[in-house]
């Protein structure tokens, strides 16, 4: 089963992930900012990520599309422990394993989880307010991002787009800011 299928089939409709997919319908462009400029043209509703869009646009580590309520419930369902509502999604094992660092023997200064950004040079979204350790999540090079508290069963969502028109500033300042505002206002400790 290819990739999209499964992550539709297994995640997405579980989790009633309406909006979210790898290649956008037409009805939902509309809500979609474009991706990029390739010259004169905006590209809409296609990854941005080369690699990714040679493979047809479905791809592990880019190319998917979602929306703010849809990524929420896979935050809820990943708090839940790969539960959400009366639906089991994932397994409780496979969210810890997702989520506990499998790389500090061979990079001491980075911590990384299954899919999970835990502590490393990406994990700006953080910021000053999430606790190391104990919170985790993801960046996407176009300026996406979202972190993740289990205990306090709180989490940061920032959808944007910064390579929209063009690629020319850094994300980070503002995922970190973010993260350090949310962090303190939900009084999350380090």
């Amino acid at each position: 089963m290819k990739l999209d299928k499964f992550a539709k089939e297994k995640i997405f409709r579980p989790l009633k992930m309406l909006d979210t997919n790898f290649k956008p319908s037409r009805s939902l462009l509309s809500r979609i900012t474009p991706t990029t400029r390739e010259g004169n043209t905006l590209i809409h509703g296609i990854v941005h990520d080369p690699s990714a869009r040679a493979m047809g646009g479905v791809a592990g580590h880019a190319g998917l599309f979602t929306s703010a309520p849809d990524l929420a419930r896979y935050c809820r369902m990943s708090i839940g422990g790969g539960e959400l509502g009366n639906r089991r999604v994932l397994k409780k094992e496979s969210v810890e394993l997702m989520t506990c660092n499998h790389i500090a023997k061979i990079r001491q200064k980075v911590k990384r989880g299954i899919g999970w950004d835990i502590d490393s040079v990406f994990s700006s979204p953080r910021g000053e307010g999430f606790p190391i350790g104990v919170s985790f999540g993801h960046t996407g090079w176009t300026g996406g991002s979202v972190w993740i508290h289990p205990k306090s069963k709180s989490f940061l969502i920032f959808l944007s787009n910064r390579n929209h028109p063009y690629e020319r500033r850094s994300i980070k300042p503002l995922r970190y800011e973010l993260g350090t505002l949310s962090g303190k206002a939900l009084g999350l400790r380090k």
